[in-house]
């Protein structure tokens, strides 16, 4: 077998599942604005309720959404939160596993992630070994990598950051969730028939409640290190 052989064999490897769990795409996207009006900012103004007064003055700050794809399914998981620590994202793939388990997506074999420092971290990859997740980073500077979920990425911009003016964060973060299970739940898949992630999965009536994050699950560890606080 010639190299080129094996790269062609590591590359359908990587391509996707045929099953749900086989693989889940992970990307971060920065936010920049609760009052954004439109999708070619790429960032969302973020409208923070802790800090009024900087909002009013014009001075904003960042949401970062950390988002989790499955593969086969499209079934999603997003989450809002205010940076993106190795610590942060370890949390989410936490609360992710448990969102997936509950729609009986119970093994994870492979995770597709960008280069971000996060996902590049020791603290992420002993988080992957304690689901017994085998780990892959795209290219640099290669979002097509990554295409479904950057893609939802996409679909997240323009159908709920954009749809319309939020008035504050909290606002934008209850439609969120709401987004998610519209998504999950309602929402045609072009990919799928025309028909929800949902379908392709066991068929779990289980949603997301803004505030009311997954319980992860209490037989995997959360491993952390000095990096996560740097």
């Amino acid at each position: 077998m010639t190299g080129l052989d094996q790269r062609r064999i590591r590359r359908r490897q990587w391509r996707g599942g045929r099953a749900c769990g086989a693989l889940l795409s992970l990307a971060l996207m920065v936010s920049t604005g609760a009052c954004s009006h439109g999708p070619d900012d790429q960032k969302l103004r973020s409208l923070s309720t802790s800090d009024e007064a900087k909002a009013r003055s014009g001075k904003v700050g960042y949401t970062y959404l950390h988002s989790a794809l499955d593969d086969y399914s499209r079934l999603a998981y997003t989450e809002a939160l205010d940076d993106e620590k190795a610590a942060t994202a370890v949390a989410v793939w936490h609360r992710a596993v448990a969102f997936f388990a509950a729609h009986d997506i119970t093994e994870i074999r492979r995770c597709l992630t960008d280069n971000g420092s996060c996902y590049r971290s020791t603290t992420w990859a002993n988080a992957l070994a304690a689901t017994g997740t085998k780990h892959k980073r795209t290219r640099p500077y290669t979002p097509r990598t990554n295409g479904k979920v950057e893609r939802y990425n996409g679909t997240l911009a323009r159908q709920w950051a954009y749809v319309r003016d939020y008035t504050s964060e909290h606002e934008r973060r209850v439609a969120l969730a709401e987004f998610v299970n519209y998504y999950n739940h309602d929402r045609p898949h072009a990919a799928l028939g025309g028909r929800p992630p949902i379908s392709r999965t066991a068929g779990s009536d289980y949603r997301l409640v803004f505030d009311q994050a997954p319980e992860p699950l209490v037989d995997i560890p959360q491993q952390l290190t000095f990096e996560d606080f740097v």
